[in-house]
């Protein structure tokens, strides 16, 4: 519920209009998405759209060197009809001719200079070529579409004879592009209403209608249709109908040629291979006219990269360095093939934002219930990353995914549900941190809590293993040492058992005196709880071997330690009064650790294990059996082991010994008393404890013979 609760929360307050602004940066970020993940595939050859353009090297080719710009509508006039001779459907002009060349030439010299009839004819001709192109190409085929600006001071316009033989308004069409709130192009408009009544049709729609032949039905105010295809649009109160650009940013996407070039192309294969069945854009291409921030500014590439080869053969203009700027006529190149393609951007609506950003935030509100913040938020960004990847290949076709609203509800879910756990979820962790800081290092505790295997502090019972402890012959070391010397005996003492528990995986569960008794195998989990267990007793044994030096005892003693371990099902969990609690074990399995630690003593051995333990560990040790007995408060008989080694590693003699010792044991086992005393007492001569202890309770069952039936079972009657 509080995951549900989270995410909704956040998905409602991306939904605010402030949100809003943030929208239209998710289409910038698909176009790098897609661009890295899965680029178009682009066909440069099956493009219908191709652009001329006027570029830096144009002003410095040969027939143009050292001409004002102002005086190239002759050689513009010659390639808008080399285009058109070759088959393009149309030659749209993304350039404004504000200015006749005749008109302006002539009021530039006519004020300077007495001009002759000849000079005058010569200046008035200037426009003759273009004027009549304009007629001919533009209406009486309708294949040339002029373009204008509109401008908050007024419209920009191409001069008046051009507009004349194009035939008046029918071919002059804005250039206008969509700028969203935060300044950036994104996209065209398409139509929008005019002051008669009329509907004013846009550069880009007017170039694929006259490109296809095809016509547009619109029906405000979010409906319009091209080629019978329904186009996404965005229908704004008083701004028309506007579309947004789906780019394909990749190298030669929109195939490029320099103006300069085709005035000099004489190939008329190469004109018709180049612009045959093509819409032809005419514009700029210059490092800054006509240069705008759009849609597709994080994926860069040079002007003319992945460009045709020229007519001549020489490669393509290529600009030395990559902009995130784009010129203004591949704005309307690429509107026109989205037109023609029907794969313009649409951004989704309301519902699909919020049934996104509810997703994505309760999946991040999931993750932060159950793992701790800082997993958390790298499982949320990552979570957000992998979103990202998946909205860039949907992209494809122009289907805009929500970026920003699932991402900013998936942050918020996850602080909100963090704060929540902070409050009020985590106080069971917190006490679990509290509680097994006395016995865990941190760092396993908060692995633990990670992968949640939080063990239950009001008890759980499974199957562990535990051993006591005992200084052999404390009372006689500790009566002649005072207290300091006591206090720091025990420290280093317990410094060796310490070590060794903690470096096998097992805790110290509580301090008796000079007695510890740990468990392995909880609260952290140990499948191998059993092995490591013994394996700690065995390390505790010689550690102490080693560490006698550092102990520091009267008259010289040797430390030893007696540990019984056992195997079995326990209770665990935190126990205590009100205000002081402790985890610890009990149970018939935890009782029988104790016993066989005390046993030891009767036995005259150090490790004594039960045979659970021997089970539980397979064959990783060697062990010797030393007795089956019943221990005080217990019916069921219990093989009593005593560790030699790990497997492999046990000496011949130690193997040996422990072979006859066992036999000597099955005699005994078999009533046959005397026999196990004389086999005892040969192994007792090499020093042998547990055999002395044998020949001990060898002479007890001859002086007192067990009755008849005896199962071989010694009943011990001491602790």
């Amino acid at each position: 519920m509080a995951c549900l609760t989270a995410a909704l929360c956040a998905s409602l307050i991306t939904a605010i209009p402030g949100f809003d602004r943030f929208h239209p940066i998710d289409e910038d970020i698909l176009l790098l998405v897609r661009q890295i993940m899965a680029p178009r595939d682009t066909v440069p050859d099956a493009s219908p759209v191709a652009v001329v353009a006027i570029t830096p090297e144009t002003f410095t080719a040969p027939g143009l060197s050292g001409i004002p710009r102002i005086l190239w509508t002759d050689q513009m006039a010659k390639v808008q009809a080399k285009v058109l001779d070759a088959g393009a459907t149309v030659f749209a002009w993304d350039v404004i001719l504000q200015n006749s060349a005749a008109k302006s030439m002539t009021g530039i010299l006519g004020g300077r200079v007495d001009l002759d009839a000849g000079a005058e004819r010569a200046l008035r001709r200037l426009d003759r070529d273009l004027l009549i192109g304009m007629k001919t190409y533009g209406r009486d085929q309708g294949r040339v579409v002029l373009g204008y600006a509109d401008l908050a001071q007024g419209p920009v316009l191409p001069h008046q004879g051009l507009r004349q033989m194009i035939g008046r308004g029918a071919a002059l069409h804005s250039v206008n592009a969509y700028v969203d709130p935060d300044g950036i192009v994104r996209g065209v408009p398409l139509v929008a209403p005019s002051a008669d009544g009329t509907e004013h049709v846009f550069f880009a729609l007017e170039v694929a209608r006259r490109h296809s032949g095809l016509d547009h039905a619109w029906s405000p105010p979010d409906r319009f249709e091209f080629g019978g295809r329904r186009v996404p649009v965005l229908a704004e109160a008083g701004s028309g109908t506007n579309m947004l650009v789906n780019f394909d940013p990749s190298p030669g996407a929109v195939p490029s040629f320099t103006f300069h070039d085709i005035l000099a192309c004489d190939d008329a294969e190469y004109l018709r291979r180049a612009f045959e069945g093509r819409a032809v854009l005419f514009g700029f291409v210059t490092d800054l006219e006509d240069r705008k921030l759009m849609s597709n500014r994080f994926v860069r590439h040079a002007d003319f990269d992945g460009a045709p080869v020229a007519c001549d053969g020489s490669p393509a203009p290529v600009a030395a360095i990559a902009r995130n700027t784009e010129s203004g006529v591949y704005l309307h190149a690429q509107a026109v093939r989205n037109l023609l393609d029907g794969d313009a951007v649409a951004r989704p609506g309301t519902g699909i934002r919020l049934t996104a950003a509810f997703a994505l935030a309760l999946a991040a509100a999931g993750v932060a219930a159950f793992r701790r913040p800082p997993v958390a938020l790298a499982a949320t960004v990552g979570l957000i990353a992998l979103y990202g990847v998946i909205a860039g290949i949907v992209f494809a076709d122009g289907t805009v995914l929500p970026l920003t609203d699932p991402g900013a509800a998936a942050l918020l879910a996850l602080g909100g549900m963090i704060g929540f756990r902070f409050v009020t979820a985590d106080q069971e962790r917190r006490q679990v941190r509290n509680t097994f800081s006395q016995y865990l290092d941190r760092k396993v505790i908060e692995a633990m809590i990670d992968a949640g295997d939080v063990p239950e502090l009001g008890g759980e019972s499974r199957e562990l293993s535990c051993f006591f402890s005992d200084i052999e012959a404390f009372s006689s070391i500790s009566e002649k040492m005072g207290p300091p010397e006591l206090v720091a005996f025990l420290n280093e003492y317990f410094k060796v058992i310490g070590r060794a528990i903690e470096s096998h995986g097992g805790i110290i569960e509580r301090f008796l005196g000079d007695a510890v008794c740990s468990v392995f195998g909880a609260p952290v989990r140990d499948e191998n709880h059993a092995a490591n267990a013994v394996r700690c007793a065995l390390a505790i044994d010689r550690g102490l071997a080693a560490a006698q030096d550092r102990f520091d005892v009267p008259e010289g003693r040797v430390v030893r330690t007696r540990i019984g371990i056992n195997t079995g099902f326990m209770t665990a969990g935190n126990v205590g009064a009100e205000r002081r609690k402790t985890y610890t074990v009990m149970g018939d399995s935890v009782n029988l650790a104790a016993r066989l630690e005390s046993v030891n003593k009767q036995y005259g051995t150090l490790l004594m294990a039960g045979e659970d333990t021997v089970t539980a560990t397979g064959g990783l040790f060697e062990w010797r059996m030393i007795d089956r007995v019943r221990v005080v408060g217990r019916d069921t008989p219990v093989g009593l082991y005593e560790p030699l080694g790990e497997a492999g590693t046990v000496a011949a003699d130690i193997l040996a010994l422990r072979d006859a010792y066992e036999a000597a044991l099955g005699q005994f086992q078999a009533g046959d008393f005397t026999g196990a005393r004389a086999a005892f007492q040969t192994l007792a001569d090499r020093g042998d404890m547990a055999s002395q202890k044998a020949i001990a309770r060898c002479d007890a069952r001859l002086a007192d013979p067990p009755p008849p039936g005896w199962d071989g079972v010694t009943d011990l009657t001491k602790k």
